[in-house]
């Protein structure tokens, strides 16, 4: 009598023969966002941030505030990228703007949050659920797996090692932290650090720029992007046969079950 198939054995076989059936030899992910919450990590220390605000101005206008944070966030990501450095200068800027509405204390109350902000990169996102599940998966396949992410380079290593992502991973790249991920991320990543190619590559992301167009652009022919909650990665145009999947999660049964 066969004996019955686990579930996971069965993905396992499943995904082994899609990624065969396009020879892919290689798949890249992309870290923040699209394995783990880091935009919840954010999130949290700016609620943090604004509550401080409006603890030491209680009839404070707090949607005005957010809004403004909001904008200057994409404001100093289009000059400084995702260096910690904007922090320090979206606390001044914000010091500036409130200063006639808030009077002298305002620098003092806004310096005193800027430790806030900062704390993000000290802290190491969660997983997304079904991550660590999807990537045992991949792993199982023996497919090879790296990924290519976009962060503080201290931040990251402690990502690392938070979550040991070794148990998954043979290689990683990181992208300089002052200029925007690219083309050349991902080629570096595929030719260099494991002498494949493009086309035998399955590259898997959430910014629409920096990863799905990035990979696109040097021949990478099967791409995933699972929509984050960044404006400033949401908007471009999708290259045709890009299969979009909602949540990590759902990334195995989507392609398994893709004709």
């Amino acid at each position: 009598m066969n004996e019955r198939l686990s579930p996971e054995r069965t993905k396992i076989e499943k995904l082994s023969e899609w990624l065969k059936a396009r020879q892919i030899e290689l798949v890249l992910f992309d870290l923040d966002d699209t394995l783990i919450d880091t935009h919840r990590v954010f999130e949290d220390q700016e609620n943090k941030f604004l509550a401080h605000i409006q603890g030491q101005f209680p009839f404070f206008d707090f949607q005005d505030l957010s809004e403004n944070l909001n904008r200057l966030h994409e404001k100093y990501f289009a000059s400084h990228s995702v260096n910690p450095v904007k922090s320090h200068l979206i606390v001044g800027e914000l010091a500036e703007v409130y200063q006639e509405r808030l009077g002298s204390e305002a620098g003092r109350v806004f310096q005193q949050g800027l430790p806030l902000l900062l704390e993000v990169y000290r802290t190491v996102p969660a997983f997304h659920p079904g991550a660590e599940e999807t990537l045992a998966i991949f792993k199982a396949t023996g497919v090879d797996r790296g990924f290519v992410t976009h962060g503080n380079l201290t931040w990251t290593n402690l990502k690392i090692r938070g979550l040991d992502l070794a148990r998954f991973f043979q290689h990683f790249w990181i992208a300089d932290e002052d200029e925007f991920k690219g083309p050349q991320d991902w080629l570096i990543a595929i030719n260099w650090l494991f002498g494949k190619k493009p086309e035998n590559t399955l590259v898997v992301g959430d910014n629409v720029k920096g990863d799905i167009q990035a990979a696109h652009l040097v021949g990478v022919r099967h791409k995933v992007l699972i929509p984050g909650c960044w404006n400033v990665y949401t908007s471009g145009e999708i290259p045709e046969g890009t299969i979009k999947v909602p949540s990590i999660n759902q990334l195995i049964s989507a392609l398994i079950h893709q004709a």
